[in-house]
């Protein structure tokens, strides 16, 4: 039953000539005195014949033929069919403003069949402000369903004020439209729907807005027995997941006998009560578990379904995070230095961290999620979208959780807790892989005799024969194997470990090889030294990333310099570019790290972060040194054949001390406090002494830097004394400076560059007399530089100056040292300001 629009578009016409003036402008335009407004001399009205649209320019509306009717008091009388103009119902779709009043933002009409052009008999209205019709709203064009400009599509949906007043706790029933809406509604239940009917609510921003209404609720499918109904709801329900916190499907024609097309609406004339709609809804399969997300009824296999369609990836991301963190359960994906990465064996069978590429992402998507397309009604699979993968990578937010660590042993939290379950642990972010580790047990508060036996296997058997030259070295070793086990209860950085020995062959890299062993069941990450501080830095950052454990830099050829290794020294954490990127990497630092070398020089710099293992085997070819003098002459084959037992005793040793309340130890290092507490408090604990004692001899070995900077002070001052001198003077001295092969002008440019970083540097000389480097203008216009005796009682004000402490000297030129080596009795600290350089 459709209308016959030009039988009643001549019927408009003549009574618009009849009634209201009309005069014909050309074949298909006609004027006319609008009925609308008090306006009795202008034609602001015009009628089109062809299109059978009208419109008036004083009332701003257009309209179709059958408002056109409404408007001058006519019913259609010429509809192929017949029947009138008889309104069946009315959907109203209300919004609510800040100030909790509702008002109306879009009505659906519902005529008889036929009419407006439309086979449904669906009439849409919106409000318009401009509009002057005594009923508030514009129309539709005839046909073509047009609206005016200000028309949208309502973000509410239908029966929203019913919605907002429901309990969360109530279910939600979504049918296909607004009439079966009010059939459930007057069941008693809660329901709703979208404008347009079915393929309207797709997964995009504006189905985004009508999910989020119904946030965190249980929501129950209604289709229609028919394939646009089956996927309608297969589209809404992509739409609602990851926002709803539950949803099922519930296909009534499984329990009625419905026709092709029917819905909820014809299943209650069927005899469907609210009790049994409520039944079936129990019993219906949810398409989310505590997770939201759509599975795919045909898939079996669990995944959420997510559409990889021609929507915009933003509003796709949030469910892939979703699943993503559903799949990563227990978690193999971790966030490590700003970037995704997995654990997972490599083919060596060990577990290692590594990178996740975009591909690498893209695959672990397809194990989440089920993607799809819709092809016409059909859906088919699809690849997970490259955009989703790329977002993810790159801006991976609170998706996964943050490694610290991946460890092969059981290690204490900062707690005193020990971690021993394998996977990953949420307090203190480390990733625990045994590997097949067999542990004796550990006792929860050992006794005098439980240590005993600990320490027995730790320095009779596994560190016997190896030519210590101090007790110190040897409690410093011990340190160095309880620290990959104590880490988590230090706060703070952690020193190098340097092993010294005078000749190669000492057994320097076999004690590397043995505390490596214990932590992690394998040798060490050996780090070559960099020939610049760029090398460095990259190998440095390559380390870090790989997340080792152990890194040892073995057989130290050159001075040992490097800015960026005496920061990551003195720090917790560490930021560098990724190589081969512009990423940055913030990367905590946890390793242990130990060099080892040949009498090897350090700089002022790393010699401060340097605890010192020396060992001398006393005779001219050390390598030649027979096995028989180990305990256990293979020592790293038994040392991995007994790795549970050494485990077991540093564990021993460190719970010990944890029962008997964390006790502190007794010498302290300068920027490492909170290590030397808790090393040194277990060593302390168990009867380990000289730990930290050796740290004198080694700065004084060490630092080749001082000892060159003492000598050319002293050849400074015996040449020159407390008088303003030149570079030009001080070049002509003798010194073991590294001004490098370049011709005098570069040399003395360096030793310029020297003399500026020496600047109120201060040296102790031979015969106790304490100097200080200090600026003294400039003489022809180059830079002049003095030495200034300091006197012991002095002290400086807040500039540097120097001011008398008590019976000064006046012919003396008085400064207080920060550094060098106080007079007295020393502290048991040892400071920066304390080291001699």
């Amino acid at each position: 039953m459709t209308m016959d629009l030009a039988q009643e578009d001549a019927r408009i016409v003549d009574r618009l000539f009849a009634e209201h003036g009309a005069k014909r402008v050309n074949d298909v335009e006609i004027k006319f005195l609008c009925p609308l407004h008090d306006d009795k001399k202008s034609l602001s009205g015009t009628w089109n014949t062809q299109k059978h649209t009208g419109h008036c320019f004083g009332c701003a509306g257009t309209w179709g033929v059958l408002r056109m009717l409404e408007i001058l008091g006519m019913e259609p009388q010429n509809s192929k069919g017949g029947g009138g103009a008889i309104l069946i119902a009315r959907y109203i779709y209300e919004d609510c403003d800040v100030n909790g009043n509702w008002k109306t933002v879009y009505e659906m009409r519902k005529y008889r069949p036929g009419f407006h052009n439309d086979p449904k008999g669906n009439y849409p209205f919106h409000p318009c402000p401009e509009s002057k019709y005594e009923d508030g709203f514009t129309v539709g064009l005839g046909g073509k369903k047009e609206r005016c400009s200000c028309a949208r599509v309502p973000t509410v949906l239908y029966r929203s004020r019913e919605l907002a007043a429901a309990a969360p706790s109530e279910i939600v029933f979504i049918p296909e439209g607004e009439k079966d809406v009010d059939s459930v509604q007057r069941l008693g239940l809660v329901a709703t729907c979208n404008w347009g009917g079915a393929g309207k609510w797709k997964a995009n921003k504006q189905g985004r807005e009508w999910a989020n209404q119904m946030k965190g609720r249980c929501v129950v499918l209604l289709n229609d027995n028919d394939e646009p109904g089956r996927n309608h709801v297969q589209q809404v329900a992509s739409a609602l997941h990851g926002i709803v916190r539950e949803i099922r499907l519930l296909d009534l024609s499984k329990s009625y006998q419905l026709k092709k097309g029917g819905d909820v609406s014809d299943a209650i004339g069927l005899g469907l009560t609210k009790e049994k709609l409520l039944e079936l809804a129990e019993k219906a399969p949810p398409l989310v578990g505590t997770d939201p997300t759509f599975t795919d009824p045909k898939a079996g296999d669990g995944r959420p379904m997510i559409t990889a369609g021609d929507e915009d990836y933003l509003y796709l991301i949030p469910d892939a995070r979703k699943a993503l963190m559903r799949w990563n359960n227990p978690p193999s994906l971790f966030l490590h230095g700003d970037r995704v990465a997995e654990t997972r064996a490599g083919a060596d069978g060990q577990v290692a961290i590594h990178s996740v590429s975009v591909p690498g992402l893209r695959s672990i998507l397809g194990e989440a999620v089920s993607w799809y397309r819709m092809k016409g009604e059909v859906q088919k699979p699809a690849k997970p979208p490259k955009d989703v993968a790329e977002s993810i990578r790159d801006r991976p937010l609170d998706t996964f959780p943050y490694l610290l660590r991946l460890v092969t042993a059981p290690v204490f939290a900062k707690s005193g807790r020990l971690v021993t379950e394998s996977g990953y642990d949420p307090e203190t972010r480390i990733f625990l892989d045994l590997a097949g580790l067999k542990l004796p047990a550990v006792p929860e508060k050992p006794d005098k005799d439980e240590i005993a036996a600990a320490l027995e296997l730790l320095l009779d058997e596994l560190l016997e024969g190896f030519p210590f030259v101090a007790d110190a070295d040897k409690a410093n070793t011990i340190g160095l194997s309880l620290l990959p086990f104590a880490r988590e209860m230090i706060d703070g950085p952690t020193p190098l470990h340097l092993i010294e020995k005078p000749l190669a062959g000492s057994g320097a890299t076999l004690i590397a090889q043995v505390v490596s062993i214990i932590a992690t069941g394998q040798l060490p990450a050996i780090l070559t030294e960099g020939h610049s501080e760029d090398e460095w830095r990259k190998r440095l950052t390559s380390v870090l990333l790989e997340g080792a454990e152990i890194l040892t830099v073995d057989n130290l050829r050159d001075k040992l310099d490097s800015p960026a290794l005496a920061g990551i020294l003195t720090s917790s954490r560490y930021q560098d570019r990724i190589l081969g990127g512009s990423t940055m990497a913030h990367l905590s630092v946890r390793c242990v790290f130990i060099a080892t070398g040949n009498n090897p020089s350090v700089s002022n710099e790393i010699s401060r972060r340097c605890v010192s293992i020396r060992i001398d085997p006393k005779v001219a070819q050390p390598w030649l040194r027979k096995d028989e003098e180990f305990v256990h002459p293979k020592l790293v084959a038994w040392a991995q054949k007994n790795r549970g037992r050494l485990v077991t005793a540093l564990l021993t040793l460190i719970r010990a001390w944890v029962a008997a309340g964390h006790p502190t130890g007794t010498l302290s290092l300068g920027s490492f406090e909170s290590w030397s507490d808790v090393i040194g408090g277990i060593l302390k604990f168990a009867g380990i002494e000289g730990f930290l004692a050796n740290r004198e001899r080694f700065y004084g070995r060490a630092d080749r830097d001082t000892a060159a900077w003492e000598a050319f002070i002293a050849a400074w001052w015996e040449k020159h004394g407390a008088n303003p001198v030149g570079v030009k003077d001080l070049f002509e001295l003798e010194n073991d400076f590294e001004l490098g092969r370049g011709n005098g002008k570069s040399q003395k440019t360096k030793l310029g560059t020297f003399l500026r970083g020496a600047v109120d540097r201060r040296f102790t000389l031979e015969d106790g007399l304490r100097v200080k480097v200090e600026n003294a203008g400039k003489a022809q216009r180059a830079a002049q530089y003095v030495l200034t005796e300091m006197i012991e009682g002095a002290v400086e004000d807040g500039n540097g100056s120097p001011s008398p402490a008590r019976s000064p000297e006046p012919e003396k030129q008085l400064n207080l040292a920060a550094t060098g080596t106080p007079k007295g009795p020393r502290t048991d600290v040892l400071d920066d300001d304390e080291i001699p350089f």
